[in-house]
């Protein structure tokens, strides 16, 4: 994950993705936060999420993750970024039933997703990975 490397992308990614049900469960985003690239809506999303869920008495249970495949490429220019090397990774990811509770005493449930897929943009800079975006499913 040190490297600037396809294997060192795919670690990050991995990683970050295995920080989720961390962030959402006790909605401590300083990890997330610093792999984060401002504009990533899925980051964003789950930064929200957490911080909703954790106001006051709010919980959050499950969503662990299983990965059970991994693939990456890179790197690739991307004029979006001044001409950084972007690479990509695609996760297979197992993910368990997961509920919110809120402090307002709402809860919401989200059902296990047994093969969303995953792919994730990485720009590699100060000798650290950022997460520029987030595919899921269908959109991938």
């Amino acid at each position: 994950m040190e490297e600037e490397t396809v294997e060192g992308a795919i670690a990050a990614a991995k990683y970050f993705m295995e920080l989720m049900p961390y962030v959402l469960g006790t909605g401590d985003t300083t990890e997330w936060d610093s792999m984060s690239l401002h504009g990533c809506e899925f980051c964003e999303s789950i930064r929200s999420m957490a911080s909703e869920a954790n106001e006051g008495d709010g919980f959050a249970t499950g969503g662990e993750i299983e990965i059970y495949s991994e693939d990456g490429g890179g790197p690739y220019k991307d004029s979006m970024f001044e001409g950084e090397d972007i690479y990509i990774v695609s996760l297979g990811l197992t993910i368990s039933a997961m509920e919110l509770h809120y402090q307002d005493g709402t809860v919401d449930s989200y059902v296990p997703d047994d093969r969303p897929d995953f792919r994730l943009s990485l720009l590699w800079g100060d000798e650290s990975w950022r997460i520029t975006g987030i595919q899921r499913g269908d959109s991938v």
